[in-house]
């Protein structure tokens, strides 16, 4: 998941990836007002594209539920993950260390109190 800024747009743009057996499926969504609003605008963008032939096929029958189903559990998790009462331990933060081949992240091991 990570959060990008479209100056061309001037909206802030949720991306989500969703790694399965079959392959990595990585979408795009708008935020703005509802998840249903964000869907309705990549729909639209979606058959914009098509239009001017810079996207290809068609938008499958079913999309906007389905993409509201698996996206609505991603941002769900999301935001348990980072609420601040979450309950579960949190992992260490990465820490930036100098090596001899660059730069490498490590995690520092976590330790009781």
């Amino acid at each position: 998941m990570r959060l990008d800024w479209r100056a061309d747009r001037c909206e802030d743009i949720l991306t989500l990836g969703l790694d399965t057996d079959v392959q990595l499926a990585i979408g795009h969504v708008p935020l703005v007002g509802t998840l249903e609003e964000g869907l309705a605008q990549v729909e639209a963008q979606w058959r914009d594209g098509i239009t001017v032939g810079v996207a290809g096929g068609g938008i499958p029958d079913g999309f906007a539920a389905a993409a509201q189903s698996v996206y609505g559990r991603l941002l769900s998790l999301l935001l348990y993950l980072c609420a601040e009462d979450a309950d579960y331990e949190r992992p260490p933060w990465p820490v930036t260390k100098r090596t001899k081949k660059g730069l490498r992240l490590t995690v520092r091991p976590v330790r009781d109190h």
